[in-house]
């Protein structure tokens, strides 16, 4: 199995990958990205092969910053308003 990689060709940041028997999700057409690559399943990482079985395709940015993260890390942890998880 084959994944293809590719570049948006107007925000170059985003990257989109999908097996190689595949077609481009129907969000999106092939005119709208540029092949980079073609990469055998075990030189894809399995979060993305993961996410290319579940969704079709995997779609990431490139140029995330720590602020970022901080803000997903935050969203992810539990409220402890009123000093109980969940903040009921």
């Amino acid at each position: 199995m084959l994944y293809r990689f590719h570049v948006h060709r107007t925000l170059p940041v985003w990257r989109l990958v999908i097996r190689d028997d595949a077609g481009f999700p129907a969000a999106t057409s092939a005119e709208q990205w540029a092949f980079t690559r073609a990469r055998p399943a075990d030189d894809t990482n399995a979060d993305v092969r993961d996410a290319v079985e579940a969704e079709g395709f995997c779609l990431f940015k490139i140029g995330a910053r720590f602020s970022d993260l901080d803000a997903d890390l935050a969203a992810a942890r539990p409220s402890t308003a009123g000093g109980k998880p969940g903040g009921n």
